[in-house]
């Protein structure tokens, strides 16, 4: 007797998986530095500046947009929606530390391992002041002419001079890591200029030490300091990267999608 024969059902094809959508973070970080600075600039501390792994990207001449902008979801977070507004008060009214640079934006995590970076690249003028106004909503760049809207690059000196120089990194491998790799360097015995006021409150901010009249002959040597770590962090907890010269403080907050 024939049996008939039997064929299995082909199985339904399963449903694509959801794939979840990669958060966006909000990257804040702020860099200061004691005001009082007299023991400081008494210590030996080096006057040859170290090698940047960060050199090819702040070299030159230029004026060039921020390598994060080309960044998934990327966009500058504008100063209603800063995360350190009581940290930044506080620092203000202690008198104790200078702000030299304030910056918050959104992106993706890029790979750790090529994390892109947020480059720094801030000028000082013969009495170690930053050329540029240290806190920047939406990233507002002061000019001679008013307050402009800007994602260019700093200053676009040369890499050899006074200022603050580097790169900021937010990346991800298993976990979430936050890089640091700046160079600030200074002016050994800072011009007494006749030049007075709090820079900030000045028309001229913004201005190169030439355009402020300040002397920029007979300088004396540059003393380097070098801030170069990178840590695992955690969101919405406060990172805090010391170094006796400067400072950074860097958050990092997930954004729901």
């Amino acid at each position: 007797m024939a049996h008939a024969e039997t064929r299995a059902e082909p199985l339904a094809a399963a449903p694509a998986a959801d794939v979840a959508a990669e958060p966006i973070y909000q990257v804040q970080f702020i860099v200061v530095r004691p005001r009082h600075r007299e023991d400081l600039q008494a210590e030996d501390w080096p006057n040859i500046r170290p090698e940047l792994a960060s050199d090819a990207l702040t070299a030159g001449d230029y004026a060039a947009e921020q390598p994060l902008e080309s960044t998934p979801d990327f966009s500058w977070v504008a100063e209603a929606e800063w995360d350190f507004p009581n940290t930044l008060r506080r620092l203000q009214e202690s008198g104790a530390y200078e702000v030299l640079m304030h910056r918050s934006w959104r992106q993706q995590a890029t790979p750790r391992e090529n994390a892109v970076p947020y480059v720094v690249k801030l000028a000082f003028d013969e009495r170690n002041l930053p050329t540029e106004v240290a806190t920047t909503g939406s990233n507002i760049a002061y000019s001679n002419t008013g307050y402009v809207y800007s994602n260019a690059l700093q200053n676009a000196g040369s890499t050899d001079g006074a200022g603050l120089i580097g790169t900021v990194a937010f990346g991800k491998a298993r976990y979430l890591h936050f890089s640091i790799d700046l160079l600030m360097s200074e002016h050994s015995n800072p011009s007494q200029s006749s030049w007075q006021g709090n820079w900030q409150s000045q028309s001229a901010i913004g201005s190169s030490a030439e355009q402020l009249g300040l002397s920029s002959v007979n300088q004396a040597p540059l003393k380097h300091f070098h801030l170069q770590e990178s840590r695992r962090i955690k969101t919405e907890e406060t990172q805090y990267f010391d170094h006796p010269g400067f400072a950074v403080l860097a958050h990092v907050r997930r954004l729901e999608p």
